[in-house]
């Protein structure tokens, strides 16, 4: 994977799909279908290897939207937040056009002794602070949910081996010349359904585990042949 081609939290999943944000199950299954079979880079018959490499993104960022929208409880998390952000945009829209109205040029808020601002743009942008540090907080409050809740996981690349037990006991790191290794090939952040890992990572031969000594922490593997 090269720099910057990942599958950010600011994907609009229902825009990825092609359906609506009211679109029942069976719908979004739909669009998924027709998303991946246009996209998908096997069809791609005679594409230059930076069109096959942009199918395989935009592939990621299919099974990404239906990871999350085929899921009932992901849906619900992914909606609340989607929303949320939406609200937030809205109002700091509206906040801006009543800026720009209003052509009184009342510069009394910012004349003090010794101190009067007489340009316009730089009033506007003093009484701009306030909204604009409330604005930044619920961005941070917006993106610390979305990765807290894994409705919108951003994928990190991992390399290496781990070891599982009978038990399901993780090792890691384990040289993958080990008899055992099994190669990592994606770290999901958040629960996964039983194809994620073939769909998204790429990976055929891929499964998903999950590491029973830490909370949340999940696995995409394949075996290395030893």
């Amino acid at each position: 994977m090269q720099g910057g081609d990942t599958v950010t939290a600011d994907s609009d999943h229902y825009l990825t799909l092609g359906v609506n944000s009211d679109a029942d199950h069976e719908v979004v299954r739909r669009g998924w279908i027709a998303a991946a079979r246009a996209n998908h880079p096997d069809a791609m018959v005679g594409a230059s290897p930076e069109e096959v490499r942009r199918a395989e993104l935009r592939m990621r960022e299919i099974n990404e939207a239906w990871r999350v929208l085929g899921s009932e409880p992901l849906r619900r998390a992914y909606d609340q937040e989607r929303d949320e952000k939406m609200r937030l945009a809205h109002a700091e829209k509206e906040w801006l056009q009543e800026q720009w109205s209003d052509e009184d040029g009342d510069l009394d808020d910012f004349q003090h002794e010794g101190f009067e601002v007489r340009s316009p743009i730089i009033a506007m942008i003093l009484r701009s602070i306030p909204w604009l540090l409330i604005a930044a907080t619920g961005v941070t409050i917006f993106v610390f949910s979305a990765f807290a809740t894994g409705s919108a996981p951003k994928q990190i690349p991992a390399q290496g081996c781990l070891a599982q037990s009978e038990n399901g006991e993780i090792t890691r790191p384990y040289d993958c010349g080990q008899p055992g290794a099994l190669r990592i090939v994606a770290e999901p952040s958040g629960p996964i359904e039983s194809s994620y890992c073939r769909q998204y990572a790429l990976h055929p031969n891929s499964y998903g585990i999950q590491d029973p000594q830490k909370a949340n922490k999940y696995y995409c593997v394949e075996p290395t042949g030893n």
